[in-house]
């Protein structure tokens, strides 16, 4: 978060532990939200706090941290390596998330197939399961079919194509432009674009990618990218620290909480705070709620700075794009509809929290191996031009 007490350890290349606990955290909290989902007999009660703070989810945090990091990592990198160091840099990343994404979509449904589960209840992935797998492999490569619960790698992958421009137009000055194009972007997709058959509907069914649209959704990522790029420009905090600019943030978050949570007796149209097409209220109640998360660093930051959830959040790509294995594995050895014991939920939640730190650690592994081969392999280049 923006709020850093010195020059910011990421500007010279170090992780932010705050952030890192931040990350790491909402992954386990994530795991409960699908798990009380998808199988409602474990952990059912935490479905009815899926908003918990809000209108909103843990999916926003999850854009906005993306944005923040990406402007911390390819502002430095932009300054030190140059331009075509950030195009390198975003467009590999890129291809990761990417690849992430089918390879991890492949593998559940190889692994429902041969368990012959049907996935009941998620949304296209039932769709997929009767395809061959051939077929299916190409519907999600092409992203023809967008899964339910790993959408967002996709919309991700996409926010990052265009990350360098953004980079480049905040190193020359041009902040208001891209925050005037960001906003007109969204304000298109909330009121002239729409979901219906008027108006600009064909460009955002062209591009909706599962419960989100990209064209929404992309204020949140270039928000974190802004206040990224700004800590990274700050050599120290910058973020106001007065109680008359803190006051609002709280009154606001408290005054949503209350509506969601319809404790006032008031309610509002799905319009203004819906979750797939970001609604007025959805950004503003996120926003705010970040806003006093940033001001409250110093006391947020012990409770997250542990180095298991540091751990996690080195490897999210990996964790977040795997982390339905394991709930697939218990839809089939657990019935849906039959109670069980508070024993067997937390020995269910527990195996899937292991499988998130399994997954990290095989991440982890496989990139110690694979930076050895490169290591090797320019080692023996620079031998073999030395001897010729």
């Amino acid at each position: 978060m923006p709020t850093f007490n010195a020059a910011p350890v990421s500007a010279k290349g170090k992780r932010d532990p705050f952030i890192d606990g931040i990350r790491g955290s909402l992954h386990v909290i994530l795991l409960l939200d699908h798990l009380a989902i998808l199988l409602p007999v474990l952990f059912g009660f935490w479905s009815a706090f899926f908003e918990p703070l809000g209108f909103f989810s843990f999916a926003e945090a999850f854009v906005f941290l993306s944005g923040y990091v990406s402007g911390l990592v390819y502002t430095r990198i932009y300054r030190e390596r140059g331009k075509a160091a950030l195009l390198r840099k975003a467009f590999a990343r890129c291809g990761m998330v990417y690849s992430c994404y089918v390879v991890s979509v492949v593998i559940l449904l190889c692994f429902a197939k041969c368990l012959q589960q049907e996935l009941v209840g998620w949304r296209y992935w039932d769709q997929l399961l009767t395809c061959p797998l051939p077929a299916a492999a190409y519907m999600v490569a092409t992203l023809s079919c967008k899964p339910l619960f790993l959408e967002i790698l996709p919309m991700y992958a996409m926010f990052l194509m265009f990350t360098p421009l953004i980079v480049i137009l905040l190193e020359r000055k041009h902040r208001f432009v891209v925050i005037a194009c960001s906003f007109l972007v969204w304000f298109a997709a909330q009121y002239a674009i729409g979901s219906g058959k008027g108006g600009l509907s064909f460009l955002n069914g062209a591009i909706f990618t599962g419960c989100f649209s990209p064209l929404d959704w992309q204020t949140l990522f270039i928000i974190g990218l802004l206040c990224g790029h700004k800590t990274y420009d700050s050599n120290g905090p910058w973020l106001p620290r007065h109680p008359l600019c803190l006051l609002p943030a709280y009154c606001i978050t408290i005054g949503l909480y209350v509506l969601r949570h319809s404790a006032a007796g008031m309610s509002i149209g799905q319009e203004w705070a819906a979750g797939s097409t970001m609604g007025p209220l959805r950004l503003l109640n996120f926003l705010s709620v970040a806003f006093a998360v940033a001001s409250g660093r110093e006391l947020l930051q012990k409770a997250v700075s542990w180095r298991g959830f540091e751990f996690l959040s080195r490897h999210s790509l990996q964790v977040f794009a795997f982390h339905l294995l394991p709930i697939c594995f218990l839809t089939y050895l657990i019935d849906s509809k039959t109670p069980i014991s508070v024993s067997a939920q937390c020995v269910a939640f527990l195996f899937c929290a292991a499988w998130l730190f399994l997954t990290a650690a095989f991440a982890s592994l496989f990139g110690t191996r694979r930076h050895w081969v490169i290591e090797v392999w320019k080692k023996h280049c620079r031998c073999k031009d030395y001897t010729e």
